[in-house]
C-alpha cells in the first residue's frame, strides 16, 4: 500500500551499524560499519507527550512518529525489515516499530 502523498513526505536512507568482529582468517578486529538497509519515503510527525507515553510506557524528549507505506520502502539486498537502533538519514534513531501490514509506524528519537 502506498500512503497518499503530501509535502511532509521525504526520501530517506535507513542505515544500520553492523557489529564489530574479529576476522577469522587474519585475526584482526574489524570495526563496525554503517550499512544501507533501505531507501524509503517517510512522513515524519511530532508526537505529543501522551502519545509517547501510550506507545512505550515512558516519556522522552524529541520523539517523532514516522509512517512508511509497505510499497514505499525498497530494502537493500540481504535486508527485509527495519529494526530498533536503525538510523533514518543519520538524524533519527528507530526506538520502536509497529508493522500494520499496510504500513510501518516508527517511533523515532532525534539524535
Amino acid at each position: 500500500m502506498r500512503i497518499p502523498r503530501d509535502k511532509s513526505f521525504v526520501e530517506v536512507e535507513i542505515e544500520r551499524y553492523t557489529g564489530g568482529s574479529t576476522d577469522l582468517t587474519s585475526g584482526q578486529w574489524q570495526d563496525a560499519e554503517l550499512v544501507l538497509v533501505a531507501d524509503a519515503e517517510i512522513d515524519i510527525q511530532p508526537k505529543t507527550g501522551s502519545e509517547t507515553d501510550s506507545f512505550s510506557g515512558s516519556s522522552y524528549n524529541k520523539r517523532l512518529a514516522g509512517f512508511i507505506g509497505i510499497d514505499d520502502i525498497t530494502f537493500s539486498t540481504g535486508f527485509s525489515m527495519i529494526m530498533q537502533g536503525d538510523l533514518v538519514d543519520q538524524k533519527y534513531k528507530v526506538v520502536d516499530i509497529k508493522d500494520w501490514l499496510t504500513h510501518y509506524e516508527l517511533q523515532l528519537e532525534q539524535l
